[in-house]
């Protein structure tokens, strides 16, 4: 079926398939409108490409047999246009000599600024980084294909960060709460595990250290004592070198004795001997010393403690 304009203007057809697919346009009229078109464009294109230059325009006029150049619009232009002299052989001249040296030097000193300014001015770490940054610097085994440690029955569960979360929860909660019970225990065992499912079935066994370290003659002490803090966090200035800075931490355990202050840091080592303890965490142990010290202004002790 056909459908002709009504609008003023050239007239053409829209031709419909049976199918009711539209095909394209077609006739003279559209025919010349899509040249029509098409010239625009290549003029639009053919201006763009001559304003370009400068001071010079170079015309090529090489053609490809049955084919106008890219450049013939401008044929009507370049009557009497004389043709440019390509010789055959070109000498160059001898390249000049470039001093870069005040370049170089500027660049150099540019780049000593910018060091100098990314610098920083004062620092911030906590003791467990630091800790943490000396045991990579010094491990206890240096075979690194030996394994971090050695074979429990639930190695994968009471070896790591979640269960030593897990303990220092509940250490707290006991030496907070003096009348707390086991089934109180066991219930904030279940919410300290809500995402680390693996150790549900060693909440008894977490427990049972919790018990067991109560029964230390440091946990007494501590409940007789005037002043007692549990996970007690500090900042204090310090000093690497001639930097200063802030040093973060949190102590587990810390309370007054006599005119003094015992620090206790729990550890949940697989390897928890006494003095496996002393040597693996000794800087961490000095700098709890040194930052409850500089704090209280009184003189601190730490007493790391097998939690296992």
């Amino acid at each position: 079926m056909t459908h002709p304009r009504t609008t003023p203007g050239p007239q053409f057809a829209l031709r419909f398939n049976v199918g009711g697919r539209r095909s394209l346009p077609t006739g003279p009229t559209t025919q010349r409108r899509s040249r029509s078109i098409s010239t625009r464009k290549e003029d639009r294109l053919l201006s763009v490409a001559a304003t370009r230059a400068k001071q010079v325009l170079v015309v090529g006029r090489a053609t490809k047999p049955g084919k106008p150049g890219a450049w013939s619009g401008l044929d009507d232009f370049l009557t009497g246009v004389p043709e440019l002299s390509v010789p055959d052989e070109v000498t160059l001249s001898e390249p000049a000599t470039v001093d870069f040296s005040s370049s170089a030097a500027a660049i150099a000193r540019a780049d000593a600024a910018h060091f100098a300014a990314d610098q920083p001015t004062w620092f911030a770490n906590s003791v467990t980084e630091e800790s943490r940054a000396d045991w990579f610097r010094s491990p206890p085994n240096p075979d690194p294909t030996a394994p971090l440690t050695a074979e429990t029955p639930a190695r994968r569960a009471d070896a790591g960060m979640a269960w030593g979360t897990l303990v220092h929860g509940l250490l707290e909660h006991a030496m907070r709460f003096p009348h707390a019970t086991r089934d109180d225990l066991r219930r904030l065992a279940l919410w300290l595990t809500v995402e680390e499912l693996d150790l549900r079935p060693l909440i008894d066994h977490a427990v049972a250290t919790v018990e067991g370290v109560a029964q230390a003659e440091f946990w007494t002490a501590a409940r007789a004592s005037t002043e007692v803090h549990e996970e007690a966090p500090f900042a204090v200035r310090d000093h690497v070198g001639d930097q200063p800075g802030v040093l973060t931490g949190v102590i587990d355990l810390v309370y007054r004795a006599g005119d003094q202050w015992q620090i206790v840091d729990y550890k949940t080592d697989v390897a928890g001997a006494p003095e496996s303890l002393a040597q693996t965490h000794a800087s961490q142990a000095q700098a709890y010393e040194r930052a409850w010290s500089a704090l209280t202004g009184h003189t601190a002790k730490a007493l790391l403690v097998s939690a296992r």
